[in-house]
């Protein structure tokens, strides 16, 4: 799970499943990861959870946590916070050889196919504000990702999904 400022850390144990360390000795793999060679934008399609070698009773406990920690946080936004440099329209100004205007902080949000809002952060309280929000709501999608993926894995064995000790 990302840090999300103002929440406490997990516990040992939690880390210990989602690390797969010394749980079972099984890793969790990252898949589809990639990263913009700027470092500022980067792009996880899901976390695979190695959950097949786990127990079930295992896997319940780790139901039981998740549903105990999971709560949406009320300043969560789904959307991106952007740097951008860019040049004017004058063409002896230095932004033309290099020296790109900015950096400017836009909050990038997409909607729907075709549809994006976005807008410029302009002081540093708003970018703080912008990126405590995506984080907040990337935790609480990790949190989701990783239920999803215990649901699916106690389906398959023919495990009843009802609430967190079911």
């Amino acid at each position: 799970m990302r840090d999300i400022p103002g929440e406490t850390a997990m516990n040992l144990e939690d880390q210990r499943f989602r690390t797969g360390g010394s749980f079972d000795g099984v890793t969790p793999v990252a898949a589809l990861a990639g990263e913009a060679v700027s470092g500022i934008l980067t792009i996880i399609m899901a976390r695979v959870y190695a959950l097949r070698r786990k127990s079930t009773l295992a896997l319940r406990h780790r139901k039981a946590a998740l549903l105990r920690q999971l709560a949406l946080p009320p300043q969560a936004i789904r959307a991106s916070v952007v740097e951008r440099f860019g040049t004017c329209g004058k063409s002896n100004c230095a932004c033309h050889r290099g020296q790109k205007h900015g950096p400017y902080y836009y909050l990038t949000q997409c909607l729907a196919p075709g549809q994006v809002q976005k807008f410029l952060l302009k002081s540093e309280a708003d970018r703080q504000a912008a990126r405590a929000a995506t984080a907040a709501f990337n935790g609480f999608y990790d949190g989701l990702e990783e239920l999803s993926q215990l649901n699916t894995e106690l389906l398959r064995r023919g495990e009843p999904l009802g609430g967190a000790g079911a």
